[in-house]
């Protein structure tokens, strides 16, 4: 990390001794990573969220694979986290720069103070984002050009593992992170369970919506079944909205569901599970 030094005042005119001179070779070095703390202290410093919010934002960019958390808790930037950054500052340098941030920060700092009222303050963030976010559109075109050199297109990578319900065609399996399926045919992706095996489960389509379903099997033994297009848009309101799997599925023709294989709760007072 770099520290400050104070350096003494100095004025033009004024003379200094020096106390030694040497020749020493040497050469520039990349300044090293930063570690969590450093990053803590310098979103601080620039005014860039809370102590409630800045450990989900460090969370976040380890999630969405921006970064890599390595040995002495050193955030170390991923391909894609570096290529995004360069995208971004290309179109528009405060999308990464903390300036704008810093200053909405601000703004709601005054607005719990009572020095501004909040609905003027969003008024003034929505109309800034609504500006940055067309150019942004209109200027993506230097991003897609970034990306395309450094990553292959989704077409092109993956294996074909199950049938699309919607066009019929095979998805191909990502299995970098994060793992999804991906229908070239339709050009959408599947968001999938991470850290699991996937496989396919013997040609069986969702009675819904005619995908393939998979199984996913998560270490330590325990696998399920789930309908990709189910578990991304769930089509019953009971779940509240989260992603679903087989056994959450509630249609009375679905042979993976919990309502055709429900035997009794478990056995054991402290769970809230079935058999």
């Amino acid at each position: 990390a770099v520290k400050d030094e104070k350096v003494p005042d100095v004025r033009q005119g004024d003379e200094l001794h020096l106390s030694d001179v040497r020749l020493q070779p040497g050469s520039t070095k990349a300044p090293g990573y930063l570690t969590e703390a450093d990053l803590i202290g310098l979103m601080e410093k620039n005014g860039i969220g809370t102590d409630a919010s800045i450990p989900t934002h460090i969370n976040n960019i380890g999630v969405r694979n921006y970064v890599k958390l390595e040995a002495g808790r050193t955030i170390v930037p991923t391909k894609l986290g570096i290529i995004l950054a360069h995208g971004y500052h290309s179109i528009d340098p405060e999308l990464v720069l903390p300036r704008v941030r810093s200053e909405v920060e601000a703004y709601m700092t005054l607005i719990a103070e009572g020095k501004a009222r909040k609905s003027d303050v969003m008024e003034y963030a929505l109309r800034l984002f609504q500006r940055k976010f067309r150019f942004f559109r209109d200027n993506i075109q230097r991003m897609d050009s970034l990306m395309e050199v450094s990553f292959s297109k989704l077409a092109n990578t993956g294996k074909f593992l199950c049938r699309c319900g919607i066009c019929g065609r095979y998805m191909r399996y990502l299995d970098a992170r994060p793992q999804r399926l991906y229908c070239q045919n339709c050009n959408v992706t599947y968001a999938l369970p991470q850290g699991c095996a996937v496989k396919t489960y013997f040609e069986y389509k969702c009675p819904l919506d005619d995908f393939e379903v998979v199984v996913c099997h998560v270490d330590g033994g325990k696998s399920y079944p789930l309908c990709p297009y189910c578990y991304n848009n769930p089509p019953f309101e009971t779940n509240g909205g989260k992603v679903m799997s087989c056994a959450e599925c509630l249609h009375p023709t679905c042979r993976e569901s919990l309502t055709q294989n429900y035997v009794c709760d478990c056995v054991d007072d402290q769970c809230l599970g079935s058999m």
